[in-house]
């Protein structure tokens, strides 16, 4: 199965969406072919703790991540309340994807193997969850 990185605004609209990759590629990985040393230095950039680094691959103006605990070194009360607001706040891109994958065709396993194929399904899906966004914002 392939996957994309999307970036994303706060009203659950998809600003970009990445060629599809091999099911088996992180990520960050992905992040990295694409974005890497590109100046985000005029936007605020949310992202999840699968982008541990993003702060050395990319100029971002305000990069939030969340603080990662490890066995022996388990979060204060203070790291888990910023923990708490910034996935309170994250969630919206996981509504972003959920909007999407109201479309069948990109929640199922695809059989498609030609990734450029994929890749212009995926754009019209986003296309069309867009529209529908703004639609219901206009209404």
């Amino acid at each position: 199965m392939a996957h994309h990185n999307i970036i994303t605004d706060m009203f659950k609209r998809v600003l970009f969406c990445s060629q599809a990759f091999e099911g088996s590629t992180h990520d960050f990985t992905m992040f990295k072919s694409i974005f890497s040393g590109l100046d985000f230095s005029r936007l605020t950039v949310w992202v999840d703790l699968g982008f541990l680094g993003i702060d050395k691959q990319v100029r971002a103006g305000t990069l939030f991540i969340a603080f990662k605990a490890s066995k022996h070194q388990p979060l204060d009360e203070i790291t888990l309340k910023y923990n708490s607001i910034i996935s309170s706040i994250r969630v919206k891109i996981e509504h972003a994807i959920a909007n999407l994958k109201t479309f069948s065709i990109l929640r199922n396993k695809n059989r498609m193997r030609n990734d450029v194929k994929l890749t212009k399904v995926f754009d019209v899906c986003v296309r069309l969850a867009n529209f529908r966004l703004n639609s219901l914002t206009i209404n």
